[in-house]
């Protein structure tokens, strides 16, 4: 139904998203330490977390927020 195409995109997004990292896994485990280390530094540092937590958290929130208003928008 329509009421529920935004949830289902999701899904496959998602779904597409970790079949991308399975065949990452298998065939090239070094492209994903690759992009492991690239995510620890830009984006999993402890500075980051300590101290800018409060934004990003709003901001986590905020989008939340805003994609589940989105997706039931259409819903009865």
């Amino acid at each position: 139904s329509i009421e529920r195409q935004p949830v289902n995109r999701l899904q496959q997004a998602i779904g597409f998203l970790l079949f991308f990292f399975g065949i990452g896994y298998l065939y090239y485990p070094h492209r994903i330490l690759q992009f492991n280390a690239f995510m620890r530094e830009r984006f999993f540092r402890d500075s980051t977390a300590l101290l800018e937590h409060k934004r990003i958290g709003i901001l986590l929130l905020l989008l939340s927020f805003i994609i589940l208003t989105l997706s039931l928008v259409g819903s009865p």
